[in-house]
Protein backbone atom coordinates (compact mmCIF):
# COMPACT_ATOMS: atom_id res chain seq x y z
CA UNK A 1 0.00 0.00 0.00
CA UNK A 2 1.15 3.40 -1.02
CA UNK A 3 1.91 6.06 1.42
CA UNK A 4 -0.24 9.23 1.40
CA UNK A 5 1.64 12.12 -0.44
CA UNK A 6 1.42 14.24 2.68
CA UNK A 7 3.39 11.51 4.98
CA UNK A 8 5.97 10.88 2.16
CA UNK A 9 6.75 14.51 1.79
CA UNK A 10 7.42 14.69 5.63
CA UNK A 11 9.20 11.49 5.40
CA UNK A 12 11.45 13.20 2.71
CA UNK A 13 12.00 16.47 4.87
CA UNK A 14 12.81 14.67 8.31
CA UNK A 15 15.34 12.32 5.92
CA UNK A 16 17.21 15.43 4.92
CA UNK A 17 18.32 16.10 8.59
CA UNK A 18 21.31 14.21 8.93
CA UNK A 19 22.60 14.90 5.40
CA UNK A 20 22.07 18.65 5.00
CA UNK A 21 24.44 18.31 8.78
CA UNK A 22 27.09 16.74 6.65
CA UNK A 23 26.96 18.83 3.51
CA UNK A 24 28.38 22.66 3.87
CA UNK A 25 31.37 20.60 5.47
CA UNK A 26 31.79 18.53 2.26
CA UNK A 27 30.93 21.47 -0.06
CA UNK A 28 34.02 23.11 1.92
CA UNK A 29 37.07 20.13 1.48
CA UNK A 30 37.90 22.01 -2.00
CA UNK A 31 40.69 23.80 -0.38
CA UNK A 32 40.39 26.32 -3.45
CA UNK A 33 36.91 27.46 -2.99
CA UNK A 34 33.35 25.78 -2.68
CA UNK A 35 31.60 23.94 -4.66
CA UNK A 36 28.60 25.41 -6.53
CA UNK A 37 25.33 24.12 -5.06
CA UNK A 38 23.99 23.54 -8.54
CA UNK A 39 27.06 20.37 -8.75
CA UNK A 40 26.64 19.27 -5.38
CA UNK A 41 22.55 19.10 -5.82
CA UNK A 42 23.45 16.73 -9.00
CA UNK A 43 25.83 14.71 -7.48
CA UNK A 44 23.21 14.49 -4.36
CA UNK A 45 20.14 13.76 -6.19
CA UNK A 46 22.23 10.98 -8.02
CA UNK A 47 23.17 9.07 -5.01
CA UNK A 48 19.66 9.29 -4.10
CA UNK A 49 18.55 7.84 -7.86
CA UNK A 50 21.24 5.43 -7.50
CA UNK A 51 19.14 3.70 -4.40
CA UNK A 52 16.40 2.42 -7.45
CA UNK A 53 19.36 0.56 -9.11
CA UNK A 54 20.59 -1.10 -6.00
CA UNK A 55 16.92 -2.75 -5.78
CA UNK A 56 16.81 -3.29 -9.60
CA UNK A 57 20.06 -4.73 -9.44
CA UNK A 58 19.34 -7.18 -6.65
CA UNK A 59 16.00 -8.16 -8.07
CA UNK A 60 17.35 -8.99 -11.33
CA UNK A 61 19.86 -10.61 -9.82
CA UNK A 62 17.47 -12.85 -7.85
CA UNK A 63 15.75 -13.28 -10.45
CA UNK A 64 18.76 -15.88 -11.76
CA UNK A 65 19.93 -17.16 -8.72
CA UNK A 66 17.11 -17.48 -6.49
CA UNK A 67 18.33 -17.04 -2.67
CA UNK A 68 21.69 -15.43 -3.76
CA UNK A 69 21.04 -12.39 -2.55
CA UNK A 70 19.67 -13.29 0.95
CA UNK A 71 22.37 -13.72 4.09
CA UNK A 72 23.09 -17.22 4.98
CA UNK A 73 22.43 -18.95 8.18
CA UNK A 74 26.17 -19.17 9.42
CA UNK A 75 28.39 -15.58 10.35
CA UNK A 76 30.59 -16.44 7.28
CA UNK A 77 27.50 -16.62 5.01
CA UNK A 78 25.99 -13.35 6.42
CA UNK A 79 29.29 -11.62 6.18
CA UNK A 80 29.84 -12.51 2.52
CA UNK A 81 26.34 -11.37 1.84
CA UNK A 82 27.20 -7.81 3.31
CA UNK A 83 30.00 -7.22 1.45
CA UNK A 84 29.12 -8.28 -1.59
CA UNK A 85 25.31 -7.94 -2.09
CA UNK A 86 25.14 -4.67 0.24
CA UNK A 87 28.56 -2.87 0.19
CA UNK A 88 30.09 -3.55 -3.59
CA UNK A 89 26.67 -2.91 -5.28
CA UNK A 90 26.22 0.07 -3.08
CA UNK A 91 29.38 1.42 -3.25
CA UNK A 92 29.41 0.59 -7.33
CA UNK A 93 26.10 2.86 -7.83
CA UNK A 94 27.72 5.83 -5.83
CA UNK A 95 30.65 5.22 -7.64
CA UNK A 96 28.77 5.70 -11.11
CA UNK A 97 26.91 8.75 -9.56
CA UNK A 98 30.26 10.68 -9.32
CA UNK A 99 32.07 9.04 -12.50
CA UNK A 100 29.42 10.00 -15.02
CA UNK A 101 28.39 13.60 -13.75
CA UNK A 102 31.33 15.21 -12.22
CA UNK A 103 34.55 13.72 -12.74
CA UNK A 104 35.93 14.87 -15.90
CA UNK A 105 35.34 18.48 -14.16
CA UNK A 106 37.87 17.23 -11.73
CA UNK A 107 40.46 19.98 -10.19
CA UNK A 108 42.15 18.53 -7.33
CA UNK A 109 42.26 15.28 -5.32
CA UNK A 110 39.88 16.72 -2.93
CA UNK A 111 36.74 17.14 -5.14
CA UNK A 112 36.81 13.04 -5.26
CA UNK A 113 36.41 13.06 -2.04
CA UNK A 114 33.76 15.66 -1.59
CA UNK A 115 31.84 14.25 -4.33
CA UNK A 116 32.16 10.77 -3.08
CA UNK A 117 30.48 12.30 0.25
CA UNK A 118 27.77 13.71 -1.76
CA UNK A 119 26.79 10.81 -3.50
CA UNK A 120 26.55 9.27 -0.10
CA UNK A 121 24.46 11.35 1.76
CA UNK A 122 22.16 11.31 -1.06
CA UNK A 123 21.75 7.81 -0.90
CA UNK A 124 21.66 7.52 3.01
CA UNK A 125 19.04 10.36 2.75
CA UNK A 126 16.71 8.39 0.33
CA UNK A 127 17.10 4.92 2.67
CA UNK A 128 16.28 6.98 5.59
CA UNK A 129 12.76 7.89 4.10
CA UNK A 130 12.59 4.58 3.30
CA UNK A 131 12.72 3.45 6.76
CA UNK A 132 10.67 6.78 8.01
CA UNK A 133 8.08 5.29 5.89
CA UNK A 134 8.39 1.59 6.56
CA UNK A 135 8.60 1.69 10.12
CA UNK A 136 6.40 4.84 10.47
CA UNK A 137 8.65 6.12 13.18
CA UNK A 138 10.75 9.71 12.86
CA UNK A 139 13.17 8.49 16.08
CA UNK A 140 14.30 6.07 14.09
CA UNK A 141 16.29 9.25 12.41
CA UNK A 142 18.64 9.61 15.74
CA UNK A 143 20.09 6.42 15.29
CA UNK A 144 20.74 6.63 11.24
CA UNK A 145 21.84 10.27 12.34
CA UNK A 146 24.85 8.65 14.44
CA UNK A 147 25.69 5.75 12.38
CA UNK A 148 24.09 4.96 8.97
CA UNK A 149 24.46 8.45 7.56
CA UNK A 150 28.02 9.56 9.12
CA UNK A 151 28.95 5.84 7.76
CA UNK A 152 28.31 5.91 4.38
CA UNK A 153 30.27 9.32 3.76
CA UNK A 154 32.84 7.60 5.69
CA UNK A 155 32.90 4.16 3.66
CA UNK A 156 33.00 5.96 0.51
CA UNK A 157 36.23 7.67 1.52
CA UNK A 158 38.21 5.01 -0.24
CA UNK A 159 36.95 5.27 -3.78
CA UNK A 160 36.23 8.94 -3.76
CA UNK A 161 39.81 9.49 -2.98
CA UNK A 162 40.91 7.27 -5.52
CA UNK A 163 39.07 8.86 -8.49
CA UNK A 164 40.27 12.43 -7.52
CA UNK A 165 44.04 11.55 -7.69
CA UNK A 166 43.55 9.38 -10.69
CA UNK A 167 41.75 12.71 -12.22
CA UNK A 168 44.07 15.13 -11.04
CA UNK A 169 46.79 13.75 -8.72
CA UNK A 170 50.48 13.66 -9.98
CA UNK A 171 50.93 11.18 -13.22
CA UNK A 172 52.61 8.64 -11.25
CA UNK A 173 49.38 7.89 -9.21
CA UNK A 174 46.88 7.87 -11.66
CA UNK A 175 46.25 4.21 -12.13
CA UNK A 176 42.46 2.43 -12.97
CA UNK A 177 43.91 0.08 -9.98
CA UNK A 178 43.60 2.64 -7.51
CA UNK A 179 40.35 2.97 -8.57
CA UNK A 180 39.46 -0.51 -7.90
CA UNK A 181 41.10 -0.92 -5.07
CA UNK A 182 39.46 2.08 -3.24
CA UNK A 183 36.04 0.62 -4.17
CA UNK A 184 36.78 -3.13 -2.84
CA UNK A 185 37.65 -1.40 0.16
CA UNK A 186 34.64 0.63 0.77
CA UNK A 187 32.67 -2.52 0.03
CA UNK A 188 34.83 -4.33 2.59
CA UNK A 189 34.34 -1.76 5.65
CA UNK A 190 30.18 -1.36 4.57
CA UNK A 191 29.86 -4.67 4.70
CA UNK A 192 31.47 -5.15 7.82
CA UNK A 193 29.63 -2.26 9.83
CA UNK A 194 26.24 -4.13 8.36
CA UNK A 195 27.76 -7.55 10.17
CA UNK A 196 28.54 -5.83 12.89
CA UNK A 197 25.50 -4.49 13.90
CA UNK A 198 23.44 -7.12 12.48
CA UNK A 199 25.54 -9.56 14.84
CA UNK A 200 24.85 -7.13 17.85
CA UNK A 201 28.28 -5.96 18.50
CA UNK A 202 27.44 -2.10 18.36
CA UNK A 203 29.94 -0.71 19.75
CA UNK A 204 32.42 -3.22 17.50
CA UNK A 205 30.54 -0.61 14.49
CA UNK A 206 31.18 2.40 16.01
CA UNK A 207 34.79 2.20 16.67
CA UNK A 208 35.03 1.02 12.85
CA UNK A 209 33.67 4.56 12.04
CA UNK A 210 35.96 6.15 14.91
CA UNK A 211 39.04 4.65 13.00
CA UNK A 212 37.37 5.50 9.25
CA UNK A 213 36.92 9.48 10.40
CA UNK A 214 40.71 9.43 11.43
CA UNK A 215 41.32 7.90 8.04
CA UNK A 216 38.81 10.61 6.50
CA UNK A 217 40.77 13.12 8.06
CA UNK A 218 43.91 11.70 7.04
CA UNK A 219 42.94 11.41 3.16
CA UNK A 220 41.69 15.27 3.36
CA UNK A 221 44.90 16.10 4.02
CA UNK A 222 46.76 14.50 1.91
CA UNK A 223 44.26 15.35 -1.00
CA UNK A 224 45.34 18.95 -0.18
CA UNK A 225 49.37 18.19 -0.42
CA UNK A 226 48.84 16.74 -3.38
CA UNK A 227 46.37 19.55 -5.25
CA UNK A 228 47.57 21.43 -7.69
CA UNK A 229 45.83 24.47 -7.11
CA UNK A 230 48.06 24.27 -4.17
CA UNK A 231 48.67 27.84 -2.40
CA UNK A 232 52.40 27.92 -1.70
CA UNK A 233 53.05 30.57 1.46
CA UNK A 234 55.79 33.00 0.85
CA UNK A 235 57.44 35.41 2.88
CA UNK A 236 57.03 39.48 1.62
CA UNK A 237 59.87 41.09 0.43
CA UNK A 238 60.90 44.85 0.36
CA UNK A 239 64.23 46.28 -1.75
CA UNK A 240 67.90 47.40 -0.22
CA UNK A 241 68.34 51.25 -0.83
CA UNK A 242 71.50 50.13 -1.53
CA UNK A 243 72.12 47.54 -4.06
CA UNK A 244 68.22 46.74 -5.28
CA UNK A 245 68.12 43.59 -4.26
CA UNK A 246 65.03 41.93 -2.79
CA UNK A 247 64.99 40.83 0.83
CA UNK A 248 62.82 39.26 3.10
CA UNK A 249 60.99 42.06 5.01
CA UNK A 250 62.03 40.69 8.17
CA UNK A 251 65.59 41.03 7.33
CA UNK A 252 68.00 43.59 9.17
CA UNK A 253 70.70 43.49 6.50
CA UNK A 254 70.74 42.72 3.01
CA UNK A 255 71.77 39.29 1.87
CA UNK A 256 73.37 40.89 -0.95
CA UNK A 257 75.69 43.55 -0.12
CA UNK A 258 75.45 43.19 3.79
CA UNK A 259 73.87 47.15 4.22
CA UNK A 260 72.07 47.33 7.40
CA UNK A 261 67.90 48.06 6.36
CA UNK A 262 66.43 50.59 7.56
CA UNK A 263 62.65 49.51 8.96
CA UNK A 264 59.09 50.64 7.64
CA UNK A 265 60.09 50.58 3.95
CA UNK A 266 57.75 49.37 1.63
CA UNK A 267 57.08 45.50 1.31
CA UNK A 268 56.30 43.51 -2.15
CA UNK A 269 54.86 40.22 -2.79
CA UNK A 270 57.60 37.83 -4.44
CA UNK A 271 55.20 36.42 -6.81
CA UNK A 272 53.98 39.39 -7.85
CA UNK A 273 55.55 42.17 -6.79
CA UNK A 274 52.95 44.03 -5.98
CA UNK A 275 52.95 46.05 -2.62
CA UNK A 276 51.10 44.66 0.20
CA UNK A 277 50.03 45.47 3.56
CA UNK A 278 51.46 44.91 7.27
CA UNK A 279 49.22 41.10 7.22
CA UNK A 280 47.17 39.62 5.35
CA UNK A 281 47.83 38.02 2.01
CA UNK A 282 48.69 39.83 -1.34
CA UNK A 283 45.70 41.75 -2.62
CA UNK A 284 46.83 41.45 -5.99
CA UNK A 285 47.68 37.85 -6.80
CA UNK A 286 46.10 36.13 -3.64
CA UNK A 287 49.48 34.23 -2.73
CA UNK A 288 49.29 33.58 0.89
CA UNK A 289 52.10 35.72 2.59
CA UNK A 290 53.87 34.19 6.01
CA UNK A 291 55.67 36.41 8.34
CA UNK A 292 53.61 39.80 7.63
CA UNK A 293 53.63 41.04 10.82
CA UNK A 294 56.28 43.28 9.84
CA UNK A 295 59.89 43.12 11.45
CA UNK A 296 60.44 39.91 12.90
CA UNK A 297 57.32 38.83 11.87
Amino acid sequence: MTAPWPSTLAAVLMSLGPGLVWLDYLRRLNPGRPESWARVGLVFGLGALSTQAVLFTTHAADQVFPGATNPGPSPVDSLFYFVVWVGLVEETFKLLAVRLSVYHRFQEPSQGLMFAGVAALGFATAENAVYILRLEEPSVLLQRWILSTFGHVLMAMFWGYALGVTRTGPLEERRPALVLRGLALSAAVHGLFNWFLMQGWSLAAVLLLAILWKLFLARTRQAARLSPLRRIPRRAVRECPACRALVRRDATSCTACGENLPQGTEAFCPACLGAVGVRGDCPHCGAGLVGSGGPGG
